[in-house]
């Protein structure tokens, strides 16, 4: 844990030195409860309105099962762990001795990530209350819409798209919200996103659609859903490899299954002379193949043959 504050430039020196206050918090809140927590928080900066402390807010971070404890490492403040856990009543506290509730941790998470991954709304309202940017994005470029995504909080979504969310924000592999709702299998979401203009058919950098994603992970509700929708069922990636090779290098029988019902090729070839069984993962995922008249390659056959 890392307290941090808006101090202009003193807040860029202040990370140079959050690895000893990440040590220090840790055993400070261990021994001294809240009195040593609040014994890190420089007085230089106050909130703009002083916030009493309440007896839940003391509780909270007392508490012998707070998450304060083990979260160090990701240099996350207490306005991350506040976010997460739902608890407004913290995040005015804290804000009210000046910490910075927009920090980010190592990997560029804000509270609103936080807030969002944990469908904890009341939180997002009051973070973008005080300015928060609702297409924040951290190092992998999820946003808050992203990762609400994800984790199938459709109520987040639509107040973050109410906002000015993005819908078709891609991540840093090119992947969209709809990816991720389809190997979750949400599909309220994916239909939502669908009426947002979300497209069925986005690529990502290597070539994959939400239809891989769903393949991958044995969606078979959202893989149908999807066909439905207009998604290309023979769709090929960038290396010329289809849904049947996905499923089948996944280990994924009942994609397979539903896949060969659909009319895709069992012995189809990508762009190295490759078929679905020459990558499948698993002795019953090859017999499966087997069973449905899959090959394998020439060249693997001939390699066998040796």
């Amino acid at each position: 844990m890392s307290i941090q504050h808006n101090n202009g430039d003193d807040a860029k020196k202040k990370r140079s030195v959050s690895v000893f206050i990440v040590s220090i918090a840790i055993l400070g809140v261990a021994v001294g409860g809240i009195a040593a927590c609040r014994a890190l928080i420089p007085t230089t900066t106050p909130g703009p309105t002083p916030v009493p402390l309440s007896p839940a807010v003391e509780e909270w971070i007392n508490a012998p099962t707070s998450p304060i404890i083990g979260q160090y490492d990701y240099e996350q403040t207490l306005a991350h762990l506040a976010a997460a856990a739902g608890r407004v009543d913290v995040l005015e506290w804290l804000a009210s001795q000046g910490v910075d509730v927009m920090a980010r941790d190592c990997y560029n998470n804000t509270p609103m990530c936080e807030a969002a991954r944990f469908g904890q709304l009341d939180v997002l309202k009051w973070l973008v209350s005080q300015g928060a940017d609702v297409n924040a994005r951290h190092n992998a470029d999820q946003t808050p819409l992203y990762e609400a995504a994800e984790r199938g909080h459709l109520d987040v979504m639509k107040w973050l798209r109410e906002q000015g969310a993005d819908v078709n924000v891609r991540n840093v592999d090119g992947s969209t919200p709809m990816f991720k709702a389809a190997f979750r299998g949400h599909l309220d979401i994916m239909s939502w996103l669908k009426d947002q203009g979300a497209d069925v058919n986005a690529r990502d950098n290597k070539g994959l659609t939400a239809m891989f994603w769903a393949a991958m992970f044995g969606e078979i509700e959202a893989m149908a859903w999807l066909k439905v929708q207009g998604a290309d069922i023979h769709v090929k990636r960038h290396n010329g490899q289809t849904l049947m090779f996905q499923a089948a290098r996944f280990g994924n029988i009942e994609s397979m299954a539903w896949l060969k019902e659909q009319g895709v090729d069992i012995n189809a070839k990508d762009n190295a002379g490759l078929t679905p069984l020459d990558v499948a993962l698993g002795h019953n995922v090859k017999a499966w193949l087997r069973a449905n008249g899959a090959h394998e390659s020439r060249a693997v056959s001939d390699e066998l043959a040796k």
